[in-house]
């Protein structure tokens, strides 16, 4: 079933990105998905940039490098 929630997907980027010992590109996180629960492009833009601000107000931050997030 393919992911339409944002807040979920925004979870699930959130704790790839914390457990990762290093940045994740793009297509790399897309690619944590199979064809049946690969979310759109634009819901998953959106949850990276959702995410980006969330992480403002925590003790830590989202930061977009050549290599990814």
């Amino acid at each position: 079933m393919k992911i339409e929630d944002l807040e979920l997907l925004k979870r699930i980027l959130e704790g790839v990105l914390m457990a990762a010992d290093r940045p994740l590109s793009r297509r790399a996180l897309k690619d944590l998905f199979d064809d049946l629960e690969r979310p759109d492009d634009d819901l998953f833009d959106q949850a990276l940039a959702e995410l980006e601000t969330d992480c403002e107000q925590r003790g830590y931050e989202l930061l977009r490098v050549a290599s990814g997030y």
